[in-house]
């Protein structure tokens, strides 16, 4: 069995490359032919989930399936550590689109949503603003939470999901797995199958497996790390096959299916995924100490690996002192996203996050001292300069 990195490169797919070209090229049809009116036929029954008599062409139609996606799916698969058969992986135009489709091809009204908290922006809101008016029941979840006293305030109603960002976005929380994994084993002794996903954009596919701890599906905004170019929007969901259908149908439905371009892009970048994070994350490395020392920070969160610090800074608590601090950066861009090539900086009060609700911001440590900070591949030094600029600016009276 060849082994992640080579996989990375060499995906197990069925397809032989076009005119024998060393990479698969753009595959930019909308449709495509079929052998026989049998073949077309029995396309569709395959995908519907009916009983088919005849041989299926490999595709139809590229909302529901292409051979970049074929690709790039294979390569998901592989970067996560899936098991062929047992997972499966999905390609979407976008992270939310991934969240967002999952999400509701696993939910109903009715059902009850259990999060860790905090959550990315988009997230929180589309759970706020479509998913409670939508009837379902959502929880919050704190660390000190247990299975019982979840139910006892849910008056005995089993969740349908976990739902967990760890580390969170943006304050770096942690969450412990092995509570997790307590809370999902014991709300679903009941008999009600309870499904752990886990949104992995933070830490990344390669410092962290979320289903070897123990998640049914792993989420990522593949726009961040697993593309690291900060040039394609992409999501991505991988994990239990079966789960993966369901969801494979919503994204059918919903149309949210990674494009040809979007897909070849991510496929290039998937090449290079580990490679890029290790760079970055020993910059990190070098960086996380230093900070840590500076009279300026009051605070500093890192998870020991990956490319993401969270830095609440000394001095008046106002965005002022944060937008100093960012407008004398020079080499680290200000800009949203995260795990890309270059090093990026936002404070998520004022940007990421300024859609949640002010209390909910505060009761989480999101205030106007935070600042994220993203990591790239730059120099560490050349790095370290430009943040003892930006110190020295904020510190400034």
């Amino acid at each position: 069995m060849k082994r992640r990195s080579t996989q990375l490169i060499h995906p197990d797919t069925s397809r032989a490359k076009s005119e024998g070209a060393v990479k698969t090229p753009i595959y930019a049809s909308s449709t495509y032919l079929f052998e026989s009116a049998e073949a077309g036929a029995a396309t569709f029954a395959l995908q519907q989930g009916r009983p088919v008599d005849h041989e299926p062409a490999p595709f139809n139609y590229a909302r529901l399936g292409h051979p970049n996606l074929e690709t790039v799916e294979a390569q998901l698969l592989a970067v996560e550590g899936g098991q062929a058969g047992v997972h499966d992986a999905l390609a979407f135009e976008s992270g939310m689109a991934a969240i967002t489709t999952t999400l509701l091809s696993l939910l109903k009204p009715g059902s009850v949503l259990v999060t860790t908290t905090p959550l990315y922006g988009g997230t929180r809101q589309f759970i706020r603003d479509f998913l409670e008016p939508w009837g379902l029941r959502t929880y919050a979840l704190q660390p000190s939470s247990t299975a019982e006293q979840v139910l006892k305030d849910l008056d005995g109603r089993i969740p349908s999901i976990l739902y967990v960002e760890t580390p969170a976005n943006p304050t770096n929380q942690i969450w412990d797995w092995k509570l997790l994994k307590d809370l999902k084993t014991s709300w679903g002794s009941s008999g009600q199958r309870v499904i752990l996903l886990a949104d992995n954009t933070y830490l990344g596919p390669c410092w962290q497996k979320p289903l070897e701890l123990g998640a049914d599906i792993s989420l990522y905004s593949a726009t961040k790390s697993m593309s690291g170019h900060s040039d394609l929007i992409c999501g991505a969901c991988v994990g239990d096959a079966t789960l993966i259908r369901s969801i494979c149908s919503w994204r059918n439905k919903l149309g949210n299916t990674a494009s040809p371009f979007t897909a070849w892009l991510l496929s290039r970048s998937l090449e290079t995924v580990e490679l890029r994070m290790q760079a970055t994350q020993r910059n990190a490395q070098i960086l996380v100490p230093r900070l840590r020392e500076h009279p300026g920070i009051q605070r500093l969160e890192y998870p020991g690996s990956g490319a993401m610090i969270s830095i609440w800074l000394n001095g008046p608590e106002n965005r002022n002192n944060a937008w100093k601090f960012l407008n004398a950066l020079k080499i680290i861009q200000l800009a949203v996203s995260l795990g890309s090539n270059e090093s990026l900086a936002c404070h998520p009060a004022s940007t990421t996050h300024s859609g949640v609700d002010p209390e909910e911001r505060k009761q989480h440590g999101i205030g106007e001292p935070l600042l994220r900070l993203s990591i790239g591949i730059e120099d560490p030094e050349d790095l370290w300069e430009d943040l003892l600029n930006a110190l020295d600016a904020a510190n400034e009276r």
